[in-house]
């Protein structure tokens, strides 16, 4: 798989991840604080800011957790993303409940994911809510809160951790030349 496919990402927008997160792990685990609003410091806040002043990375950025099929328009054939897709899957054929926890979190959930993205530019802005405590949560039989808060964890958790595993891994080149100096030893 070429770095131009490698986890449906773009490779101008591969060139982007590495550029700001390439030995930078304090920068995701700044956002990760920011995103879920796990007690950032100031500096964290700061460092998020001065990243997210670049557009094209909150673009780049913006694409990779919340994609929409506007975003998708120019992925090649067999790659298309958004928010949504996936969410069939959820609710074919299962009991009414079932598909209204799938609706009602994914929907909660995107709106949380909203809120997110938005404190990567204003990370004093409003902030989701990532506490639970189940006997402030009234008439949710469901438990769609609980669901929409544990999708969302997880979903900036992944995020970040692809965006790690891009931003270090090799460029082609550097493959090749490794490939090269490990075939003349």
């Amino acid at each position: 798989m070429t770095e131009e496919t490698n986890l449906l990402v773009k490779k101008d927008d591969v060139k982007i991840i590495k550029a700001i997160f390439k030995d930078n792990e304090d920068l995701l685990k700044a956002m990760r604080a920011v995103m879920l609003d796990i007690k950032p410091t100031e500096s964290e806040k700061s460092n998020v800011k001065t990243a997210f002043a670049n557009t094209e990375l909150y673009r780049v950025i913006s694409e990779r957790f919340y994609p929409t099929l506007e975003a998708s328009k120019d992925a090649p054939i067999g790659q298309i993303q958004d928010v949504w897709l996936g969410a069939e899957t959820m609710v074919f054929a299962q009991h009414r409940d079932t598909v209204q926890q799938a609706i009602g979190y994914k929907e909660r959930a995107i709106k949380m994911l909203t809120l997110g993205l938005a404190l990567l530019l204003n990370p004093d802005g409003e902030k989701p809510r990532t506490k639970f405590v189940p006997s402030e949560v009234v008439n949710d039989p469901l438990a769609i809160e609980l669901q929409t808060r544990n999708m969302y964890i997880k979903l900036i958790d992944t995020q970040l951790m692809h965006l790690w595993i891009i931003a270090e891994q090799a460029s082609d080149d550097k493959k090749e030349e490794n490939k090269k100096k490990n075939s003349t030893q």
